[in-house]
């Protein structure tokens, strides 16, 4: 591979990141949609928001047989396609919240397609430590992606709230950088054809799974459960709610692009560093009273994401043909985190009497302690036996 052509697949991964964190886009319009649809139920319309990751896992999964019969370049580029369609789309008909369903969807399978795909060209194209710089820095550009979506979202919706659906136009850059950078290769398409035994896969990589599942089910906590705690301690509305949410993101972004060199220097300790990170912020943000400190525990605790998830996200490359599958493994335990939050919420209430999103943010931090125990066991461990 030419200089060049390592900078333009480069520049194809990192871009086609953009939309891996799409669901967010519509935050900032969201009570506009609500206003427009005064017959929807407010959990209708916060649905709008959650929808699209149930078919974005299953596009995971199709991903990765897809990338095994047209190749990765392609699927990246239909499912980019696919996530400017539905924005497109929801700007042209929006005449019914139904409607708004259908175009959710449609982007669900449009970012499940894509998100595989470059955590699976990092590990067949790169090594050692440019590998593990690429995987820091495609953790940054997914959430670089969706603070742009989330920033111009509020502008264009300004002009009417359908406007704001034009962000997904943010997966063309990757389309056109997709057909002109990546290229597929002949060992991947050997390597793909081989036998492959799903049952000792799972046996290989349950525990990686299983980490995913629950951080993300923690992760997704903190920025669940920020308005309610700002209004609980009088912080502000929703404009703090709004400057907050994007200094959690910040802080996955800044730890994306430290993830590489501080890796070559501490290898797996990233992991248990990553989830302590995550128990930190909670823990500061259940017991402040104060917006900047509370801002400080944000960019904190979303560094979680940006020392952990990349570290996981080396794991497909230890299957050469396979990547894209058990990226998208890895990628739909995460995404049923996701959809488990509100267990948390729950057992947390229950557990308390209140319903209190401070105590929410203790059992993050407490929940964190204990995780962050067992990413050490499993991936301290293996640093260990790799040396």
């Amino acid at each position: 591979m030419t200089k060049q052509q390592k900078l333009l697949l480069k520049s194809a991964i990192l871009t086609m990141s953009f939309v891996q964190m799409s669901t967010t886009a519509i935050a900032p319009f969201l009570a506009d949609i609500g206003r427009a649809f005064p017959e929807a139920p407010t959990e209708k319309v916060q649905f709008l928001m959650t929808f699209p990751s149930i078919f974005g896992m299953i596009a995971m999964f199709l991903s990765a047989a897809i990338s095994r019969k047209t190749g990765k370049r392609l699927t990246a580029v239909l499912g980019l396609a696919t996530v400017a369609v539905s924005g497109i789309g929801a700007v042209l008909a929006h005449g019914s919240i139904d409607i708004l369903f259908v175009w959710a969807m449609i982007l669900g399978l449009g970012y499940g397609l894509v998100s595989p795909i470059p955590p699976a060209l990092i590990g067949e194209s790169f090594e050692g430590n440019e590998a593990k710089n690429m995987l820091g820095l495609q953790n940054s550009a997914a959430n670089i992606g969706s603070m742009l979506m989330t920033f111009f979202g509020g502008i264009l919706a300004a002009h009417g709230w359908w406007f704001g659906y034009l962000v997904y136009l943010i997966g063309l850059p990757g389309l056109v950088l997709s057909l002109v950078g990546v290229r597929e290769t002949r060992r991947d398409a050997e390597a793909g054809n081989g036998s492959f035994s799903l049952g000792a896969l799972l046996k290989d990589i349950w525990k990686a799974l299983f980490i995913s599942w629950i951080f993300m089910l923690l992760f997704n906590a903190i920025p669940s459960n920020l308005s309610m705690l700002i209004t609980e301690q009088d912080l502000g509305a929703s404009q703090a709610a709004g400057i907050v949410s994007a200094l959690f993101l910040a802080g996955g972004m800044v730890a994306g692009f430290i993830y590489g060199p501080l890796s070559a220097r501490i290898g797996a300790k990233t992991t248990v560093a990553g989830v302590l990170t995550l128990a930190l912020g909670a823990f500061v943000g259940a017991l402040c009273h104060n917006l900047i400190l509370l801002c400080i525990a944000c960019l904190i605790g979303g560094m979680s994401i940006g020392l952990l998830m990349p570290h996981i996200m080396q794991t497909p490359a230890r299957y050469p043909g396979r990547g894209a599958f058990v990226t998208a493994l890895i990628m739909g335990a995460a995404n049923i985190g996701v959809f488990c939050t509100p267990i948390l919420t729950k057992l947390t209430n229950q557990i308390t009497g209140t319903d209190l999103a401070a105590n929410r943010f203790l059992a993050v931090g407490i929940a964190s302690l204990v995780l962050s125990v067992l990413v050490g066991v499993v991936f301290l461990k293996k640093d260990r036996t790799k040396k």
